[in-house]
């Protein structure tokens, strides 16, 4: 099972690389006769797309833009939206999972994080991805085949 982008999730994406081009661009504007006292709002420019893109490269793209493909009791990870390297992990060696709550403007959206040794190691969006549900759903079924073979062995 391969997951799949929602249309939010890349219309958040454009909006997000957009501004982050924007921002600087129309408080350099704003500021185009600038005389030497005023060279701080040239770097309050750099600053905010700075925060912008880091934001967004360093949380969003790495942690929730997420490329995920399962093989039997193998989970296939891609971060930066499918670019990165991919990683595998067993699905038996997760010891936890845990279900959270994303709230907006436009709604609620669940989060569910995979863990291994009390840390998050996955975190499947519902808002990033498409088929979230089937994927959530495959996931437990999956886990629960484990456990089930492993009380019977």
């Amino acid at each position: 099972m391969n997951t799949k982008f929602s249309v939010k999730s890349i219309i958040y994406s454009i909006v997000i690389i957009c501004l982050s081009i924007l921002i600087p661009y129309f408080i350099s504007s704003i500021s185009d006769n600038m005389r030497p006292q005023e060279d701080g709002k040239a770097i309050i420019s750099i600053f905010s797309g700075g925060i912008i893109i880091f934001y967004f490269v360093f949380i969003e793209f790495r942690l929730k833009l997420v490329r995920i493909k399962i093989n039997g009791d193998i989970i296939q990870i891609r971060k930066y939206a499918g670019l990165a390297k991919t990683k595998e992990y067993k699905l038996s060696n997760f010891d936890d999972h845990k279900i959270t709550y994303m709230v907006s403007g436009i709604g609620k959206f669940e989060d569910l994080l995979l863990k291994k040794d009390n840390k998050k190691v996955i975190v499947i969006s519902e808002f990033h991805i498409g088929n979230y549900k089937d994927l959530k759903a495959n996931i437990k079924r999956k886990k629960l085949i484990w456990e089930l073979k492993n009380m019977i062995f």
